[in-house]
């Protein structure tokens, strides 16, 4: 093996593990990303379940009362 195969095979594996190295702290910085999903309690779930549903009401009850409007609008043209 001459001196030139030797630098190219050194370079090369040089490179290779300067890509691998990389590789491997990217995986593993995803990974605890994905470890670090932060929790809800109970409570607090029981919290934004309980916003929803008023929400919900809300909507529901102006969707009702248009509908209402919009009813006593077309009943007022009619007469």
């Amino acid at each position: 093996m001459s001196v030139f195969t030797m630098v190219v095979w050194i370079v090369a594996i040089g490179c290779v593990t300067s890509v691998l190295i990389e590789y491997l702290k990217v995986r593993g910085q995803a990974l605890r990303a994905r470890d670090e999903v932060p929790s809800v309690s109970e409570e607090e779930l029981a919290s934004l379940r309980e916003r929803i549903a008023v929400l919900e009401r809300i909507i529901v009850d102006r969707r009702f009362d248009l509908a209402e409007q919009i009813d006593q609008l077309e009943r007022d043209q009619h007469r």
